[in-house]
């Protein structure tokens, strides 16, 4: 967990959807606000170094355009939960059964010595889990995260105004294979929070993206 602003209720939620979903990663969206002209204020998403959807994509900032992949899409809008290939949005539940073993996964940086991409650890966290076997990673739309007090104060509005999951669509994900690269923006400059080399398209698995 990032140094946010949540709801205890909204831990919770993340927890059951790890359960309900299967899923070795499941994570919320982040965000913060700007004010309009109008000065209304608009929800953007906030980890787009490290969110990808399943072509490989960047999250995009605007909400209204968060993910690439059709069927991704199509289960945000009804706000429910979708499969992407990476994501870590301030908070996430892992399966801890990743971390034990021989070959136990660790937060790292990026293996220089194999011109691996500088990604982000949490980034480098989503790779290995698929090198590893661990696949199933969700987003789930209806929690939302801040790190500014202002910020959470204006999603409580969202909170009340928001339904809850459109009925007509099984909550439950129907998991398909991920890409097989990922864009990845690295990050080489010291005392920088942004990344600061071109985006590269990098295969991220040396034993496929079959999702079983």
């Amino acid at each position: 967990m990032n140094d946010i602003f949540f709801c205890r209720n909204d831990i919770l939620e993340l927890i059951y959807q790890s359960d309900i979903q299967g899923s070795d990663i499941t994570c919320p969206l982040d965000f913060y606000t700007t004010i309009k002209a109008n000065r209304k204020f608009k929800f953007k998403f906030r980890d787009t170094w490290v969110s990808r959807d399943l072509n490989g994509r960047e999250f995009n900032p605007n909400m209204n355009k968060l993910v690439s992949h059709t069927e991704s899409k199509h289960r945000f809008l009804k706000n429910l939960p979708f499969q992407v290939q990476c994501c870590w949005n301030g908070v996430a539940v892992l399966n801890p059964n990743a971390f034990y073993g021989n070959t136990s996964i660790r937060f790292r940086r990026s293996k220089k010595e194999k011109s691996e991409c500088s990604a982000s650890e949490c980034s480098l966290l989503c790779n290995d889990f698929w090198q590893k076997g661990f696949r199933k990673i969700v987003v789930v739309p209806k929690i939302r995260v801040s790190y500014m007090l202002k910020d959470a104060i204006l999603s409580n509005k969202r909170y009340s105004d928001e339904g809850l999951f459109d009925t007509d669509v099984d909550e439950k994900i129907r998991y398909i294979h991920g890409p097989k690269k990922y864009f990845c923006k690295g990050l080489e400059a010291k005392n920088e929070i942004h990344p600061n080399n071109p985006g590269v398209w990098y295969e991220y698995s040396t034993n496929g993206t079959e999702v079983l």
